[in-house]
């Protein structure tokens, strides 16, 4: 990371909306294998868990304005929907752990989505 310090964010939600993620994820597949991504990533997406919504600690908030959120679990249980896209180069996939170096509030978040799948923290 090359902010001030070493923690790693969440990505916040830069698209806007899930078609334009979805958009981004199928942009280099062919025709038939894009609407099959999209579907399947459809899917996932109706049946994602809120972990968290509302207002987020940030340096950038002042009186007048605030950053609010909402943090979303999408599990793959197949592992087969997430799989075969290529991460954008500022993406990347890691193992959730206490130790894991991310934002307070996104620790949390994490931890919260760790016991929804009874997984160890």
């Amino acid at each position: 990371s090359s902010g001030i310090n070493a923690e790693w964010p969440l990505r916040p939600g830069g698209f806007g909306t899930r078609r334009a993620f979805l958009t981004e994820l199928v942009r280099n597949k062919t025709r038939t294998a894009a609407e099959d991504a999209s579907k399947s990533l459809s899917q996932l997406f109706a049946e994602g868990t809120v972990i968290y919504r509302g207002y987020v600690d940030d340096a950038k908030n002042t009186d007048n304005a605030w950053l609010e959120t909402v943090s979303v679990n999408f599990h793959d249980n197949s592992g087969t929907k997430f799989g075969s896209f290529r991460l954008a180069e500022d993406f990347t996939w890691v193992e959730a752990h206490f130790s894991l170096n991310v934002f307070a509030q996104h620790k949390e978040w994490l931890r919260e989505v760790v016991e929804l799948h009874r997984a160890h923290w």
